[in-house]
């Protein structure tokens, strides 16, 4: 693994950085192909939705939103992105299911601004890999990632302004887990997870949902989720099914309630 650098942090320069046009067309595949960004999703087709909730914490640009939605169709879904600048990128996952709405804002611990940093490949902003997080960035796991875009190019940081709050702070989502039967927490969030839980206590707490989180093997997550009843599932890919998670190693961890006897 290469050796952690400090990435330096440059201003915000909307005219000379930008999107992939690859990224920008990824929503429109996927609508048309039907398919799932990342195999995880799948296990959502065992979901009705008139029964369902789902909770979306950092959409990106839709991705997760359009892989529940092709396979639980309609359904309902509420996303939570920090990142003014997929807005627009945000309204073609919308039009492909009329329940999924989101707020241009991020949850946390506490509501608050911040900034959020993106990194920058030459010109492009990887806004997947962004981060609350400044110091998300000195890892030498993050920064291998990163450069795996683009090898050749050089890497940097930028930052936006962003407005966080809690999820225990949002009343119609409430409202509305409190009329389904199931309900589904996804975080994708880079290196903030735990703040979103934090910020989630009441709602987990009342509701149990299921949770479906990126890099969520980690030791702090897993220990926190412990002391909410959880226990870390993976999918049984071949049943489609949750089985209890035998590897660290996977992309995403689903946690399901169930408290210890």
């Amino acid at each position: 693994m290469s050796a952690v650098e400090t990435i330096e942090l440059v201003p915000f320069n909307q005219a000379g950085m930008g999107l992939s046009d690859a990224l920008q067309q990824s929503i429109p595949e996927q609508i048309a192909s039907r398919s799932v960004h990342e195999t995880d999703f799948e296990y959502f087709s065992n979901v009705r939705a008139e029964d369902s909730v789902f909770i979306d914490v950092g959409p990106n640009i839709g991705n997760s939103a359009v892989s529940i939605s092709n396979r639980c169709e309609g359904a309902r879904i509420y996303g939570f992105e920090p990142n003014l600048i997929l807005e627009s990128l945000l309204r073609e996952a919308k039009s492909h299911n009329p329940n999924f709405s989101v707020q241009m804002i991020g949850l946390g611990e506490t509501e608050a601004e911040f900034n959020l940093f993106i990194p920058v490949l030459g010109s492009t902003l990887i806004v997947g890999e962004s981060s609350l997080l400044r110091d998300h960035f000195d890892s030498a796991f993050v920064q291998a990632r990163l450069r795996s875009y683009g090898p050749n190019q050089k890497l940097r940081l930028t930052s936006v302004n962003c407005q966080i709050s809690t999820l225990n702070a949002q009343a119609a989502i409430l409202e509305a887990a409190a009329r389904a039967r199931w309900r589904f927490l996804k975080i994708d969030v880079e290196g903030a997870e735990l703040s979103v839980l934090k910020g989630a206590t009441a709602f987990i707490t009342r509701f149990r949902p299921t949770l479906l989180i990126e890099e969520g093997h980690r030791a702090e997550l897993a220990q926190f989720l412990v002391g909410y009843g959880y226990s870390r599932y993976m999918l049984d890919r071949a049943g489609n099914r949750l089985v209890e998670a035998c590897s660290a190693t996977t992309l995403n961890s689903f946690y399901q309630y169930r408290p210890k006897l």
